[in-house]
């Protein structure tokens, strides 16, 4: 950890400083300025966007969904205030270069598929089974395992927003580490994003 915080100088450690204080945030239930640390994060790092699905799920437990959308609009917000140098410069470019999803990874730095034939691992089709693989586990994830919690609390009368801090740290990173598992390309200073957890 010492050598990607401090040798090698990864944005990594930077992203997950921004990540981590906005998972404090959200568990002492701070969720506006949580998310305008977690969108800071997100900024420093695409990798944030794999808690984008538990945050939501919990956002929508906390808020409702028009609540939900609020909090997502502070994101978008805080998305809007980082990149607007480039936004008025040159728009098109900055969005499609910061948001890159289609892009392909290169077999020889990946750490968690070296196994797969490069063919195979450079492939749309293996992009899109590694996609289908994410969303079915996180699907099953938060209806087997949350969606009973969520149940118990309103049986209770006491509210989603009343989850304990440990329940909310667990799905963050639960949903963190689910999306690690099918990630087509993980590299070693990858590992900041779920040491600490």
């Amino acid at each position: 950890i010492h050598s990607i915080y401090m040798l090698r100088m990864f944005n990594d450690g930077v992203a997950m400083l921004f990540l981590f204080a906005a998972v404090h945030l959200f568990c002492s239930r701070r969720w506006k300025l949580g998310c305008v640390l977690y969108s800071l994060a997100v900024s420093v790092k695409m990798n944030i966007l794999l808690f984008a699905p538990p945050l939501l799920y919990l956002l929508l437990c906390a808020h409702g969904v028009y609540g939900a959308i609020r909090h997502i609009a502070i994101c978008a917000a805080v998305q809007i205030l980082v990149g607007f140098p480039f936004l008025i410069s040159y728009p098109s470019a900055y969005i499609s270069a910061s948001f890159n999803f289609s892009r392909v990874f290169l077999h020889r730095w990946t750490v968690n598929f070296k196994f797969v034939p490069e063919e195979i691992f450079v492939s749309k089709s293996f992009a899109a089974f590694l996609l289908f693989c994410h969303l079915s586990t996180l699907a099953l994830f938060y209806f087997r395992h949350l969606s009973r919690a969520a149940k118990e609390r309103v049986r209770l009368n006491s509210g989603t927003d009343d989850f304990p801090p440990s329940f909310i740290a667990i799905v963050l990173f639960t949903g963190n580490f689910i999306g690690m598992v099918f990630a087509r390309s993980l590299h070693f200073q990858f590992y900041t994003w779920y040491f600490h957890t």
